[in-house]
């Protein structure tokens, strides 16, 4: 789905710079691809969660995080200008939501090896995709030096292209099926009718 996401605001994004040549429709796009990764995010980490307290939080943080997007785009003075301010709030939320999972994660795998499961990795990706592109915002919003934003641009793009690695190799992993704690194990070999005494007087 987020593979699928991406492709289709890349395309419409082209489509906006390159053929209708509008920069406030791209950027438009991008503040609505913004609203659409936070929300597909959020519903990937409610669903593997496992705290009540912590999915209901996760879920009802997308009408705040939205309403946040919308007063961001009626308060920005320069349409044409890209506001970070929303993908930082994004970054910060989801770097302290992934952390709890890491949290969550320790406290009930017990049975194999954390690197073993899938959502693992894939939240590894997203932790470093969020965490490396946060600073990458944060320094690129205060800093007028030009080398010092190629340079950042260069780290954002080794960042998104090992997060996008990562993703995709997370499939790869061998992850064991957990059991519920209710299922019982009996032996196979055990036979339960078999009542035979060895202490039987002989007759």
């Amino acid at each position: 789905m987020y593979s699928i996401l991406l492709g289709v605001f890349v395309l419409l994004s082209l489509t906006s710079l390159y053929i209708i040549k509008s920069q406030a429709l791209y950027l438009m796009i991008i503040r609505i691809y913004v609203v659409f990764e936070y929300i597909l995010f959020s519903y990937f980490l409610y669903n593997i969660y496992l705290n009540q307290i912590a999915k209901k939080i996760i879920l009802y943080s997308n009408f705040p995080f939205f309403l946040f997007c919308v007063f961001d785009f009626l308060i920005s003075s320069n349409r044409l200008r890209f506001s970070n301010r929303p993908l930082l709030f994004e970054f910060s939320c989801f770097i302290v939501f992934i952390i709890y999972f890491f949290y969550e994660k320790m406290k009930t795998v017990v049975l194999y090896p954390l690197y073993q499961s899938i959502t693992f990795w894939i939240c590894v990706g997203l932790f470093l995709y969020f965490s490396g592109n946060f600073f990458f915002l944060l320094f690129t919003s205060i800093s007028t030096d030009k080398k010092l934003n190629e340079q950042m641009l260069i780290i954002y793009s080794i960042v998104t292209v090992t997060k996008n690695i990562l993703l995709g190799l997370a499939f790869l992993a061998n992850e064991p099926i957990e059991e519920t704690e209710e299922h019982l194990h009996i032996p196979t070999d055990i036979n339960l009718d078999d009542f035979t005494f060895s202490n039987q007087p002989k007759s």
